[in-house]
């Protein structure tokens, strides 16, 4: 029976759709961390609105340091073609968790040297796949 109770718990919980967050339920440094998306908010997907204050809660968390690496790469990903954006998205999004793992893990571990040469050696492939007919 406890068995049968926790899988009708669990499956309540996995099936439970997601929620609407209203804006002035999230927190002051979530809101500011979100302002620029404050004025379509309610027109975002309830996923998508809990997926943007789970990273708003981990931007938080992050130092200033990490923060202005993370501002650098974000500012590079948009300087890239859309093309390119779009097929690092599709790349990754391939990928398995355990693989997304292990390379996060990997590019955490490497000097700036090394992610510039990685850098570059993804953005060859890139261009390669492109002309490729």
């Amino acid at each position: 029976m406890k068995a049968l109770a926790k899988a009708l718990l669990l499956s309540a919980f996995i099936c439970t759709p997601a929620i609407a967050l209203d804006w002035d339920d999230l927190s002051e440094a979530e809101q500011q961390t979100l302002a620029p998306v404050k004025e379509r908010w309610n027109d975002i997907p309830e996923r998508r609105q809990q997926k943007l204050q789970e990273r708003a809660q981990r931007w938080q968390e992050l130092s200033p340091e990490e923060r202005k690496a993370l501002k650098k790469r974000l500012k590079n990903f948009k300087q890239l073609p859309p093309e390119q954006r779009e097929a690092l998205r599709e790349h990754w999004e391939q990928l398995p968790p355990h693989q997304r793992k292990k390379l996060k893990e990997r590019w955490k571990n490497m000097t700036p040297a090394e992610r510039q040469a990685a850098r570059e050696r993804m953005q060859q492939r890139l261009k390669e796949q492109q002309e490729a007919p």
